[in-house]
């Protein structure tokens, strides 16, 4: 079972091995939800920031003016939780 060790709004951060893992709390499975490791809390919220946009990017497909919106939104939440996990003692 996985040590919970943050939370930021809907975006937890917990232990996996020897790395963290940043997911949203409706997580599923890797295959199924976007994910983002690192060694630090702004690590893994950044690789999930970037696991969102290639999954945006994914299906964009004759959709691209409706996604960006919800792509900006996301690199907004994303880069707060990781400017809070930075300020976090």
């Amino acid at each position: 079972m996985k040590e919970y060790l943050s939370c930021y709004g809907n975006i937890e951060v917990v232990g996996d091995g020897d790395s963290l893992c940043a997911r949203f709390d409706d997580f599923v499975n890797l295959h199924e939800s976007p994910t983002g490791f690192g060694s630090t809390d702004a690590e893994a919220l950044a690789g999930l920031a970037q696991d969102l946009r290639q999954e945006l990017a994914e299906v964009r497909v004759g959709a691209e003016l409706r996604k960006l919106p919800l792509e900006a939104e996301i690199v907004k939440l994303t880069a707060e939780a990781a400017k809070a996990a930075e300020d976090k003692p």
